[in-house]
């Protein structure tokens, strides 16, 4: 059963990168670079130590994260914005550069994992500032499929334990503060055609 939620979650955030590199593409999706350029070298280098410890189908969720990313990057520099870093950016880029040093550095997994999700969830707070200020520039469907790719990795997590738990949580956590602030935006307009 493990192994078919992975292959869901893998399913879901692939279908999910889909709205993100639409919408960047059409406009409608403006992606932050500081996040994206994070969250591309944080789910490379998740995949590349996936597919380099040879966890298999397991590898599935980061191999698409990281190939999402790339391409999302690639758009951020072709579709994005390319005004001036701001400095909550460049705060956001040198903390998760610091937690991908000592992820890569350490020699501690659990350490490693800490530093790792850290800096993910530090890269994208400009990316969590946008949504809750211009929330039509963020994917909804994009991040309710990312929530649910997330959703499937927890599901297949056999035994829950600190170091199998903590990726998921945090990330769907960080996730859903992303997501909230696009669902309410759509209400808000529902009830704005309604009045």
């Amino acid at each position: 059963m493990g192994q078919l939620f992975i292959i869901l979650s893998g399913l879901a955030i692939a279908v999910g990168y889909i709205d993100f590199i639409k919408g960047t593409i059409h406009g409608t999706v403006i992606p932050n670079r500081a996040s994206w350029i994070v969250w591309f070298v944080q789910d490379c280098l998740l995949a590349t130590s996936a597919l380099f410890a040879g966890i298999g189908p397991a590898a599935v969720m980061p191999v698409v994260w990281g190939s999402g990313a790339a391409i999302m990057l690639v758009l951020c520099f072709k579709k994005g914005t390319h005004t001036p870093f701001t400095v909550l950016e460049k705060a956001c880029l040198f903390l998760s550069g610091l937690g991908i040093i000592l992820w890569a550095t350490s020699g501690s997994p659990q350490l490693a994992m800490i530093t790792g999700v850290s800096a993910s969830c530090i890269g994208g707070i400009p990316t969590l500032m946008k949504a809750w200020a211009r929330p039509e520039t963020e994917p909804m469907n994009g991040w309710f499929l990312m929530i649910i790719g997330t959703l499937f990795s927890s599901l297949a997590i056999k035994e829950w334990t600190f170091d199998s738990g903590f990726l998921p949580v945090t990330i769907g956590i960080f996730q859903f503060a992303v997501f909230l602030p696009l669902i309410l935006h759509t209400f808000t307009k529902r009830d704005e055609y309604v009045l």
